[in-house]
């Protein structure tokens, strides 16, 4: 009977598969962590651009009110035109709700709250000035100056879009730094995802090699197990076929010397019933 041993891979008692299993979840681990802290960091981010550019659009709707108060102000007192009149007072009418949301949106900048209480401080300081002189004024430039009134007037508006430039120079580098933020975090998510599935990949292929050198091994060895096995086979065999033909050959040639020793005695026994029977001539 021929034994035949198959060769299979390695997967119990070994230390391997439990190496790369702990290799691997810690490397998922690490990537779900690292995912959660980037997408923290991400939203913090994205938050923070939003919130820059709401207050670029509110400082920039307060400049141009702040402005046309001046202006539809000093028009109408040169002018005495009632329409200058009726775009001032909407415009002076929409200021405190822009300045309120601008206020939700800088509370938590202590700096940026700082310049908006400046810029406030200005504009209710222009607000109340327009107020108290609406009275129409005369168009006497012989000097060629603004009256001193209106050059007071214009000085409010010009530092109220100073104010409001400072501020919002300081959002845009709030946002740029938000957009590069997200640039970089976006730059090392990926980066790390990429290592983490390599990582994971590579580990994959040393299983799958390590696997099939051990497969390879154990068809090698058995490979060899099987031609001892079948030498020993063959050898047993020829030992058997031997003893067999000895036996044989034995039992012939006993046999032999059988009919030989019959034979003998056969003669011996006629030759003396002969002699026994023979005349007496004396």
């Amino acid at each position: 009977m021929s034994g035949t041993i198959r060769a299979r891979f390695d997967i119990n008692g070994r230390a391997a598969w439990p190496i790369a299993f702990v290799i691997a979840v810690l490397l998922i681990a690490a990537n779900g962590v690292l995912a959660r802290v980037y997408l923290q960091q991400l939203h913090r981010a994205s938050a923070g651009a939003d919130r820059a550019l709401q207050v670029m659009l509110v400082l920039k709707q307060i400049e141009d009110l702040a402005e046309a108060c001046g202006w539809d102000q000093r028009n109408y007192r040169l002018s005495g035109d009632a329409q200058y009149l009726g775009s001032y007072r909407k415009a002076e009418m929409e200021l405190p709700a822009q300045l309120a949301q601008l206020r939700s949106l800088v509370a938590h900048d202590n700096k940026q709250f700082e310049r908006f209480e400046g810029l406030k401080t200005l504009i209710e300081q222009d607000r109340t000035e327009l107020a108290a002189t609406l009275a129409p004024i005369e168009t006497r430039f012989s000097d060629g100056h603004l009256p001193s009134e209106l050059a007071a007037s214009v000085d409010r508006t010009m530092a109220i879009s100073a104010a409001v430039d400072a501020m919002l120079e300081n959002e845009r580098s709030l946002l740029r730094d938000n957009l590069a933020t997200i640039e970089s975090h976006s730059a090392i998510a990926l980066g790390t995802g990429m290592l983490v599935r390599t990582g994971i990949i590579g580990l994959v292929v040393v299983v799958i090699a390590m696997m099939y050198r051990k497969a390879r091994s154990n068809q090698e060895l058995a490979t060899v197990q099987s031609s001892a096995l079948r030498e020993s086979e063959q050898r047993s065999a020829g030992s058997s076929r031997r003893a067999l033909s000895a036996s044989c050959w034995g039992s012939r040639t006993q046999g032999a010397s059988c009919r030989r020793t019959r034979r003998f005695v056969g003669c011996s026994a006629s030759n003396l019933n002969s002699s026994s029977a023979a005349p007496s001539w004396t």
